[in-house]
């Protein structure tokens, strides 16, 4: 149940951001929160990194790229992978960390 609701939220946080991406020139402030919302999805469920990245990550190449904006737009899946295997790691030492205390 925790899982699907992680990707739900993945989902609805990668569209959201590539709908203020189109809307905005912000683009440091984007990448930060894509990286940032990978981090902590990938925390919470740290095997499901792989796909929190895309979730996240995928929909604003695919609007700023159908839109003509060339491949500068596929820096945000590095941004998400950075963030989700940053969250994974973290995810994956708090885990350990609980069950040898």
């Amino acid at each position: 149940m925790t899982s699907a609701l992680v990707v739900v939220c993945a989902i609805a946080a990668g569209l959201w951001l590539a709908n203020a991406d189109v809307r905005t020139d912000d683009t440091g402030i984007v990448a930060m929160l894509v990286l940032g919302v990978a981090l902590v999805l990938s925390a919470l469920r740290p095997r499901m990194a792989p796909w929190i990245a895309l979730a996240v990550g995928l929909p604003i190449p695919v609007l700023e790229i159908a839109a003509g904006a060339g491949w500068a737009p596929l820096a945000a899946l590095a941004f998400a992978a950075v963030g989700a295997a940053a969250g994974a790691f973290v995810g994956a030492q708090v885990r350990r960390s609980a069950k040898v205390a």
